[in-house]
């Protein structure tokens, strides 16, 4: 099949890519190929039972927001803190294959809360300027790519699946100074800690 301008237009609001509608036009040429082979009707719902399809369409909605505030402590000096949600939406494991226990054990819906505090300031007439900020993000189903070891065939195989609990935390610090109009020195630093507070199921 081919997609033209008005199918493409016609498809926006999905936010179809056009990676994916290459990858269907690619699928739908290969099972007219091995129709013409086999002259049996195949089709894309062959593959999956009735049963299978309806347990595809996962539902998955949700809100976030963000909050911040600022105070200026002098004409160059300012403090900021804010504090804001993060959702990353529930999906099926399809990087090593897909079966019905990839449908029964789909990704779950991954969270966020995460607070940062910092401040930005500039000093001697703007050549000097400090920035700094310290955050902390706390995840809850956390999705990663993990290798799990299938009892099966004894192979190690690349899977998506929930982590469970994670934080991550750390301070940044940039630095910048201008002697002069044709001198410039800059630094940055950042330290990031990140902690698994749970895995459930891990080995």
């Amino acid at each position: 099949i081919e997609w033209d301008k008005d199918d493409i237009d016609a498809l926006k609001f999905m936010k179809v890519d056009v990676l994916a509608l290459g990858m269907l036009s690619c699928m739908r040429r290969g099972l007219d190929l091995l129709r013409e082979h086999t002259r049996e009707l195949l089709d894309l719902g062959v593959w999956l039972p009735v049963s299978t399809l309806a347990a595809l369409r996962l539902r998955d909605a949700t809100t976030t927001g963000k909050i911040a505030l600022q105070h200026d402590l002098a004409r160059d000096v300012m403090v900021y803190g804010s504090f804001a949600t993060g959702y990353k939406g529930a999906g099926f494991d399809v990087s090593s294959g897909f079966d019905q226990s990839r449908i029964n054990n789909y990704i779950k819906p991954e969270t966020s809360k995460a607070y940062e505090l910092g401040l930005k300031s500039r000093f001697l007439n703007n050549r000097l300027q400090l920035n700094a900020t310290a955050f902390l993000t706390n995840y809850d189903n956390f999705q990663a790519q993990s290798v799990v070891l299938d009892g099966a065939t004894g192979l190690f195989t690349a899977q998506l699946n929930n982590v469970g609990k994670l934080r991550t935390k750390g301070v940044e610090l940039e630095f910048a100074y201008k002697p002069s109009r044709a001198w410039l020195f800059d630094a940055a630093a950042a330290a990031t800690d990140a902690t698994i507070l749970s895995f459930p199921n891990a080995k």
